[in-house]
């Protein structure tokens, strides 16, 4: 399906369901911007009674506040986890990719998986960004030494280099995460998937695919220049990637099928 077609085909799943679909997009940016304002309200009320200080919350020296964020972290994601696998289910029915209504989390066994699954899913994503976020500290250590060093040759050489593995290690990382987009979608259709298989099956399935959701994506940002106007876009992006992907699943069921022949 080209992009014209995906485009019109969307546009017409929201004709007449557009108030619901900007309500349903709008729910997880508004939860994650709830869930990630109330530490920063904690954060102010312990600053300003002199609890903790700005810089010690920065550097992480306070253990109880370190532990607070790690809490919290896993308590919003698990609030936030229901949400986002309801609005995809939402938008994948509202496009009638869905072959048929399910239930999820009907047991806390079911919830319980979901957030071990999508938990795991997340794990991959931050370890990808180890590498990177080594070089990063090494490059901006490498240069702050070189300032201070005669001889700084050896170390300015060191530093380019750390910048090249950063910059690499992080496009690697977004190519991975743009790869793992269907992950969710193929939860939802077969919730007993595991993490390995899902994400490899969909590294497989956006492999050669990674342009064209760019492409994708990118249509909308003159759009969204102005800032205001991405609330009243985003249902457009999300039943057009959301057409994008089942689309491709779809395709990749049948050359799976084709190729087990």
């Amino acid at each position: 399906m080209f992009f014209r077609e995906l485009h019109e085909f969307s546009r017409n799943s929201l004709k007449g369901h557009y108030s619901g679909a900007f309500r349903t997009a709008l729910l997880c940016p508004f939860m994650e911007l709830i869930t990630g304002i109330v530490p920063l309200i904690l954060g102010a009320v312990l600053i300003a009674r002199g609890t903790m200080t700005p810089k010690g919350i920065l550097m992480g020296s306070h253990a109880m506040w370190a532990l607070f964020g790690v809490l919290w972290g896993i308590l919003s994601f698990s609030i936030l986890l229901p949400i986002r696998c309801g609005v995809g289910s939402w938008f994948t029915a509202l496009l009638g990719m869905e072959k048929q209504k399910r239930k999820y989390f009907a047991t806390a066994g079911e919830f319980f998986h979901a957030v071990y699954f999508f938990g795991m899913v997340s794990f991959m994503k931050w370890l990808l960004l180890t590498p990177a976020s080594v070089a990063g500290i090494l490059a901006y250590f490498a240069f702050q030494k070189s300032i201070a060093v005669t001889e700084s040759g050896i170390l300015l050489f060191g530093a380019v280099q750390a910048v090249t593995v950063f910059i690499w290690t992080i496009l690697f990382c977004i190519r991975f995460t743009v790869g793992l987009s269907a992950v969710p979608f193929l939860y939802l259709e077969n919730p007993e998937i595991s993490v390995f298989h899902a994400v490899k099956q969909s590294e497989r399935m956006l492999a050669g695919h990674h342009g064209k959701l760019f492409l994708l994506i990118l249509r909308y940002v003159p759009i969204m220049l102005p800032i205001v106007t991405i609330p009243f876009v985003l249902p457009n992006i999300m039943t057009d990637i959301i057409l994008f992907l089942q689309i491709r699943m779809k395709e990749y069921a049948q050359e799976e099928s084709v190729c087990l022949t």
